[in-house]
């Protein structure tokens, strides 16, 4: 065989050609090309032998009696089976319709007889060629097809498995978590309530742990979608900054936050999400921190403009890029380090995961989220030192808000002189630049001592922000003092004391201070003590209002409700019922769907605490009946174990009315519970 016959593309073809002599010469050719050739001499054959044993290329005749080839290709092309084999048609006819019409039918190609020996081999290695390239890219789409149906099915059993693992861990997790809270409430002796803590504790970091695998989970999955609502920045900052205020005083560490003035109080994002790189941040700043301070700052880093030229006649809203930091003065991070910060499942050495826990993923899931929020994090550190790590995220400016604006010039405060004593430099230097943005002219120190001979040269003030915990000279002395010089003996003064010693009273702070704030300190409540100090609208210091949660004031006196708990494993009965009893509500408890039907058409319920996953009847299968029978119902919420997403989607759509994960926390009842409009009976 020649060097060009080896280099032809072999393959099987079918000659249709109803004269002997045009079958003998197109065998012959090729043939010797080392092709495999069958023939037939009409077009009933041809189908018969593609059905039998389906060619790589068919040659086919037009003129041929009883079935032209017009038809044999049509009938080929109607047949899934035969319909990709490629067909060239072969004929005398030479004019431009009877091409046409070949090429309607569905032919690959149409060369005129008399043919020419090069030009039919060309087409035919030609169209062979292209058959091949199609087999083979048909082979790899079935083969990818496959391994992409696999990998699915392999997603799904991950994320199934992820599902089916978080809910029997919560399940236990919601009596560890919830009933040593009942109990650290109890009345316990000091190694009784350590006992108790460590356990609370440990099951909050079991907890967290599950939450980041499943975070990742669905990142990683591109399960996570973001929400686009209004929010408060600060109200977000804040809940995630009281989140670590008992920790950061049981460290002995100064916690503080502020929001650049140019930073619009009301956005348009995701502050779920938002909030959780926060919290991540901050976990590891105080938990890497045991000396000094944490910070959290917040500035515009870009605004975005947008051409109002094109569409005066649209409204939209200023789009921000916001750059948060977080920096503390703990251990800090060798710059050899910075690159294993951001990977998955990573620690700085394994000696820092045995030292302080964790599994890593809290830093890539905030990459991840920063990324999706139009942004991107990293940091700045220094061995020894501490660490700042930013992040910028992009967000839209809500203008609707009515909220208002407590970053710009108060005239209730404008103009006033105040004193700011705090010897921590951050704290001190954020409550200088707030009440300065109020309008207020602001003298700060960290010494009791220059203070107090700034008052002995006769400076005036109108009003004194002191830290209680100071040192040399505490706030309580710095107080007693300032009201025994001449002249200061009316001076209003204000105490900023850690969280959870606020409600110690003493006389020297009745006598001394006209109001007393937590640290951190929240905007709001400064703006407001101040106000009322400089108004002359304070009273006698009073302990800080008794928290729903702590059962000295319940909730079922200021909310009356009536409540159906549907649950129907036994120690979950137990804990739910009892963080219920500490509102003050005494639920009527059922374990099925079929037992919440019976109940609700029994009585009348303001609210059904519904678990999802129940014998005989589930919960989602409850509610549909419920929202399809009753023109008036009780409000819905699910409870479940079930922390994914689309499980929160699907309590939605069966027609819950709101969603709690287990492990449940008291704070998650009290949310749900005001949010309950009034409701009247269940009515058919």
């Amino acid at each position: 065989m020649s060097e060009r016959q080896s280099q032809a593309i072999k393959g099987d073809i079918l000659i249709v050609d109803d004269i002997p002599d045009n079958l003998r010469i197109l065998f012959t050719m090729l043939a010797n090309q080392g092709y495999e050739v069958r023939r037939v001499i009409s077009g009933k054959q041809a189908l018969n032998a593609v059905n039998t044993d389906p060619p790589d290329l068919i040659l086919l005749d037009i003129k041929m009696p009883e079935m032209d080839g017009y038809e044999v290709c049509q009938r080929l092309k109607a047949d899934e089976q035969t319909a990709e084999i490629p067909v060239i048609f072969l004929s005398a006819l030479d004019e431009v319709w009877d091409k046409v019409r070949a090429f309607e039918v569905g032919g690959v190609d149409y060369i005129t007889k008399p043919f020419q020996l090069e030009e039919v081999i060309a087409r035919v290695k030609t169209q062979l060629t292209l058959r091949h390239i199609q087999q083979q890219l048909q082979a790899q789409n079935a083969t990818l097809a496959e391994a992409k149906e696999a990998a699915e099915a392999a997603n799904r059993a991950k994320s199934e498995f992820l599902a089916t693992m978080s809910h029997e861990i919560r399940t236990p997790l919601n009596a560890v978590i919830g009933l040593t809270g009942i109990l650290e409430n109890t009345k316990l002796d000091a190694h009784q309530q350590d006992l108790v803590e460590t356990i609370r504790q440990s099951g909050e970091t079991l907890l967290i742990t599950i939450n980041d695998v499943l975070d990742f989970a669905k990142i990683e999955s591109g399960k996570l979608e973001l929400e686009f609502k209004p929010f408060n920045l600060r109200d977000c900052l804040e809940t995630a900054v009281d989140l670590f205020a008992p920790k950061a005083v049981q460290k002995g560490l100064e916690l503080t936050y502020f929001i650049d003035p140019e930073v619009p109080s009301t956005l348009v994002g995701d502050v779920t999400r938002l909030r959780q790189i926060l919290i991540n941040l901050l976990s590891n700043a105080i938990k890497f921190t045991d000396v000094g301070e944490v910070s959290v700052s917040v500035k515009v880093e870009h605004c975005y403009v947008t051409d109002s030229t094109q569409n005066q006649d649209s409204h939209t809203s200023p789009t921000l890029c916001l750059m948060f930091s977080v920096k503390d003065t703990g251990i800090g991070i060798p710059k050899d380090r910075f690159n294993r910060l951001f990977q998955r499942f990573s620690q700085l050495d394994s000696s820092t995961t045995r030292q302080y826990g964790g599994t890593g993923l809290g830093l890539i899931i905030s990459k991840q989220l920063s990324e999706m929020m139009g942004g991107e994090i990293w940091v700045d550190s220094t061995l020894g030192e501490g660490s700042t790590f930013s992040f910028c995220v992009v967000l839209t400016v809500d203008q609707d808000t009515s909220e208002p604006n407590l970053t710009t010039p108060q005239p209730q405060l404008a103009g006033k002189r105040v004193l700011i004593v705090d010897d921590n430099p951050t704290s001190c230097q954020i409550l200088t630049q707030q009440t300065q943005c109020w309008g207020m002219i602001a003298r700060s120190t960290q010494s009791g001592n220059e203070a107090l001979a700034w008052l002995n040269q006769k400076e005036a003030f109108d009003v004194a922000i002191i830290d209680r915990q100071m040192p040399e000279m505490n706030g309580l002395t710095l107080g007693l003092q300032i009201h025994n010089q001449s002249g200061f003996k009316e001076l209003p003064l204000v105490l900023l004391t850690p969280i959870g010693k606020l409600t110690t009273k003493t006389s020297l702070i009745e006598r001394h201070f006209a109001a007393c704030l937590p640290k951190p300190i929240k905007l709001g409540q400064l703006y407001n003590t101040l106000t009322q100090v400089l108004g002359r609208q304070a009273t006698a210091i009073k302990s800080q209002p008794a928290s729903p949660e702590s059962g000295d004031s319940p909730l079922a006196q200021q909310l009356p409700l009536r409540i159906l708990l549907a649950e129907d494993n036994i120690v979950n009965q137990k804990v739910e019922l009892l963080l219920l009893k500490r509102l003050g509500y005494q639920a009527d408890l059922v374990s099925n769907g079929q037992e919440v039907l019976d109940a609700i058409s029994r009585q009348s319920y303001d609210v059904i605490l519904m678990d999802v996953q129940m014998p005989e009847m589930d919960g989602l299968t409850a509610t549909r009946y419920i929202c399809q029978n009753y023109s008036q119902r009780p409000w819905i919420v699910a409870l479940t174990a079930n922390a994914m997403q689309e499980d929160r989607e699907t309590c939605l759509e069966a027609g819950m009315d709101d969603y709690i994960s287990k492990p449940i926390r008291q704070a998650d009842l009290i949310r749900v519970f005001k949010t309950i409009p009034s409701r009247q009976a269940p009515t058919l």
